[in-house]
């Protein structure tokens, strides 16, 4: 299993790796132009220069294709064979399916169908089946009625009283995996319930 410590990691690695990339292969462009240029000139004029001024200009030829090589080492080094679907298939599921699942007893709850503007929105890792914003009623820890509207999905069960689970992070991971959203937010009804998006 993965911690949250190892997947903030490995996707702050693989941001920063392909912001160095491009930087990395911008500057090496104009590196390698000027290489080519000093090349040519040297090939050009050679009987024009004197030995030292051919020494010079050999040294500094040299010293722009350590430079280059050196670019193109640390392009080499990058790991290419991670990207987003990749980051998310094999260190983010694992990590978000291992969470425990919180459990809340439900009074009541409507659909809602605008978004609503105060909310907990719901992140998945399937998009099976379409998921709705409602407004739920429960008893907060002190047993007061709380209001609360959530993105969750619908699943409909067999019992008598509907309840929501839904996992929590203990820190951000990436702007879209908050520690404020719920994750894989499920709102169980009973059968004879009916809602209009299931």
């Amino acid at each position: 299993m993965n911690s949250i410590e190892e997947v903030i990691k490995i996707h702050q690695k693989m941001q920063n790796q392909s912001d160095d990339l491009f930087i990395t292969m911008v500057a090496e462009i104009p590196w390698i132009i000027i290489g080519l240029i000093l090349v040519v000139h040297i090939i050009k004029d050679i009987k024009s220069f004197s030995l030292k001024g051919l020494i010079y200009r050999i040294l500094f030829l040299g010293v722009i294709f350590i430079f280059i090589g050196s670019l193109f080492n640390s392009i080499k080094e990058y790991d290419f064979s991670l990207d987003e679907e990749k980051w998310k298939g094999k260190y983010l599921n694992p990590y978000m399916i291992s969470l425990p699942i919180h459990k809340l007893e439900v009074s009541d709850f409507w659909q809602v169908f605008e978004t609503p503007k105060k909310g907990v929105k719901s992140i998945y890792s399937t998009n099976k089946n379409k998921s709705i914003w409602c407004k739920i009623s429960m008893l907060d820890e002190m047993n007061s009625p709380k209001d609360i509207y959530v993105q969750t999905k619908i699943q409909k069960e067999s019992i008598n009283h509907p309840y929501l689970t839904y996992k929590l992070i203990s820190k951000n991971i990436t702007e879209d995996y908050k520690k404020d959203n719920y994750y894989e937010t499920i709102l169980h009804i009973p059968e004879d319930y009916k809602v209009l998006v299931e």
